[in-house]
């Protein structure tokens, strides 16, 4: 080998070093960015006229609006709500076939056409809105939403009180919130 043929040998052997470690870089890059991010301890899920917030501890909320997919709405609130308990597919409910997915709580989420369309909060401690809104809420309470709404019925003699206000829909016994809801929950 010429003497001048070294340096020319060296430089490629020197660009060609980090060959290896830049391919393994980019062989695990694709994994890296495909992997789910870390779910924060201390994430809540709150209930939300347009969907579901995941707030976490400091306070930032990032929302998964109706018309999410239902396998991205999952993805992202049950690392904090686990999995569902009960699982209702209706295909004949309307144009659109729909699934109710019941969790802890008395939470339950329904989607419509694989979309999320709808949550309901029935009895159960459960989940509340970012303002306080929750099962056991107060008439007085519903105000915060904006202008209320409502509707005497009777069940069986039961003296029941429909309600809406600000895309938020339930009923109150006794002047307390027993079931809320919001989106697109009535089959159509």
């Amino acid at each position: 080998m010429s003497h001048k043929a070294r340096p020319a040998i060296a430089a490629l052997a020197l660009l060609c070093a980090g060959c290896g470690q830049q391919q393994a870089a980019a062989d695990k890059a694709p994994a890296a960015a495909n992997a789910t991010p870390a779910v924060p301890r201390n994430l809540r899920v709150y209930l939300a006229r347009d969907g579901l917030e995941l707030v976490d501890g400091g306070g930032a909320a990032r929302l998964v609006a109706f018309g999410t997919s239902e396998a991205e709405t999952r993805r992202r609130i049950e690392p904090v709500t686990d999995a569902p308990v009960a699982r209702t597919d209706d295909p004949h409910c309307s144009i659109q076939p729909r699934t109710r997915l019941d969790y802890r709580g008395g939470l339950a989420l329904t989607f419509e056409a694989g979309r999320f369309a709808a949550w309901e909060q029935g009895a159960g401690a459960g989940y509340r809105m970012r303002g306080g809104i929750a099962i056991e809420s107060p008439r007085a309470a519903l105000g915060a939403l904006g202008p209320v709404t409502l509707r005497r019925v009777n069940v069986t003699d039961v003296p029941l009180e429909e309600f809406a206000a600000g895309g938020v829909s339930g009923v109150l016994l006794g002047g307390k919130v027993q079931d809320f809801t919001a989106g697109r929950s009535a089959c159509r």
